[in-house]
């Protein structure tokens, strides 16, 4: 998913309902809610990697800022 100049990693499982979006925290990824996703049944799921992270590009000169993260969860 880009984000800027840069690639957010994003995984996404279509189902029903509104989508479930899951953060991870620091230090860590997306692959945080593997064993979890599953038990959401049907559910439209979708978790990613913030920028520096995970799968996630990561830049050597990004700001790392709620505002920035924040921007992240808009773009995936």
């Amino acid at each position: 998913m880009p984000r800027g100049q840069y690639r957010i990693h994003v995984r996404e499982r279509r189902g029903d309902g509104p989508a479930i979006v899951l953060m991870h925290g620091f230090p860590d990824n997306h692959h945080l809610y593997d064993r979890l996703v599953p038990f959401l049944g049907p559910r439209h799921v979708v978790t990613f990697d913030f920028l520096g992270w995970g799968e996630s590009d990561k830049p050597a000169t990004y700001d790392y800022t709620f505002a920035n993260q924040e921007g992240d969860l808009d773009a995936a």
